[in-house]
């Protein structure tokens, strides 16, 4: 039995703790069987006691690095960003991976084989993984819309005047801070077990419930100031999760078409809310004006609502779907 190596370059960078760092963890791509592999964690002697992230400890490692760069680059697995030296605790960014795919032929023609479809399935394999993370660490891993890590005071950064005032002689002065770092979250960092989870789920093609994804996207527009479409979705997540509620809670008692009829007659998130609430959901005590109210506005009145009030709708929606639609034990909680 051989073994296919594939070097993978992750398009957003992965935070996890330092416990998931050096795990291989099964996978199946397109019926191939294999594993993941994760760099592993190296503290450098002396007294800095720096740790940093090299090759996984996997043979064939070395040649499918050299394979895989030019004369002049280095393979950067990425980087630890913070820790603790005294009982080695923290946390780092992952770059790159190692994808292993066990085979029983390891000519050209089946190594050509299989990366033809392991490469087909791989995009759609590695988006799932990514969205079960984002959904179980709260990490903002959308590599079409990258976050941005360094932000100036304005788009044009403005941050630094200087006027002449006099031959020769100038005045400056600048805005403090001239710039905002956006630094990452240990309580992100998928843990040991909340990597698994995102690969099996993966492995069998389990997609992330409708709602949470909602959710996940309307987390991830209010980071990046999208303040109307973070209500947007966050009301939609909600109107689905109550849906999933009165279907369960009516079908037994109704026929099909009866409780379609109800859905479609309280299809707006208002009447949604009321229903449910009638028919035993608990809903959050500000549902009506921290959520319905300012998703009302921005529909009807084109309004724009502060980083602030579409920040807490997210949060209020998260509180309704997090109670119709749990989430493996796994899951950071809010």
């Amino acid at each position: 039995m051989g073994t296919a190596l594939q070097l993978l370059a992750l398009p957003v960078p992965i935070d996890v703790d330092f416990t998931t760092l050096g795990t291989r963890t099964r996978v199946r791509i397109a019926g191939h069987e294999g594993e993941i592999c994760l760099p592993r964690l190296v503290w450098e002697a002396g007294s800095d006691q720096r740790p940093s992230l090299d090759a996984p400890s996997v043979r064939g490692v070395r040649q499918v690095v050299e394979w895989n760069r030019t004369p002049d680059q280095r393979i950067d697995w990425g980087r630890a960003w913070q820790w603790n030296p005294q009982n080695r605790t923290g946390c780092a960014g992952v770059d790159h991976a190692l994808l292993r795919i066990a085979t029983s032929d390891v000519s050209e023609n089946a190594l050509l084989s299989i990366a033809k479809v392991v490469e087909g399935s791989l995009d759609v394999w590695y988006e799932t993984v990514t969205d079960w993370l984002e959904v179980l660490t709260w990490q903002d891993l959308d590599h079409r819309h990258r976050l941005r890590n360094v932000h100036s005071r304005s788009c044009c950064g403005t941050a630094g005047w200087l006027a002449a005032i006099g031959k020769g002689r100038y005045r400056t002065a600048f805005f403090n801070p001239p710039i905002s770092v956006v630094v990452g979250d240990r309580d992100a960092s998928a843990t040991p077990a909340q990597w698994r989870w995102a690969i099996r789920a993966a492995n069998g093609a389990r997609s992330v419930p409708s709602d949470h994804l909602l959710i996940r996207d309307a987390r991830n527009a209010a980071r990046r100031a999208d303040v109307r479409r973070a209500v947007l979705d966050a009301a939609t997540a909600v109107e689905i999760s109550l849906a999933h509620f009165l279907d369960g809670r009516l079908a037994g008692a109704n026929e099909p078409f009866v409780v379609q009829r109800l859905l479609r007659q309280n299809r707006e998130l208002g009447a949604r809310t009321r229903v449910a609430a009638d028919a035993g959901f608990v809903l959050p005590d500000s549902v009506q004006p921290d959520l319905i109210d300012v998703r009302n506005r921005v529909i009807h009145a084109n309004d724009v609502p502060s980083p602030a009030a579409a920040r807490r709708a997210v949060e209020i929606a998260r509180t309704v779907v997090y109670l119709q639609t749990p989430l493996p034990q796994c899951a950071r909680t809010p």
